[in-house]
């Protein structure tokens, strides 16, 4: 039992050294990415949603490379994910709602 013991408090060891130096760069990117947008970066947002919609109408999405394709995929992937995380936090429960009988 003692050597499974040091086994754990070694990966914890470990753990703690990787954490220690990668904190800083975490919180450095979240910093940036993840604060809301600006009221002046709308317009940018607008724009963009409105290139999409032109380029679906003039059917332009043809000429897209697979590594755009991909990469809008992967994109369009991450938001639904994160959508769904957040209404599991919303919920407070994985699975449905509360419902009072």
């Amino acid at each position: 039992m003692g050597s499974f013991a040091n086994l754990v408090l070694f990966h914890l060891k470990e753990t703690a050294i990787r954490m220690k130096n990668s904190v800083p760069t975490i919180i450095k990117y979240a910093k940036v990415e993840l604060i809301p947008p600006k009221p002046s970066e709308f317009r940018e947002i607008k724009q963009g949603i409105g290139n999409v919609i032109c380029a679906y109408k003039n059917k332009s999405y043809k000429n897209l490379t697979i590594k755009e394709v991909w990469l809008n995929t992967l994109i369009t992937t991450e938001v639904i994910l994160w959508f769904f995380v957040g209404e599991i936090i919303g919920r407070r429960n994985l699975v449905g709602y509360h419902q009072k009988l």
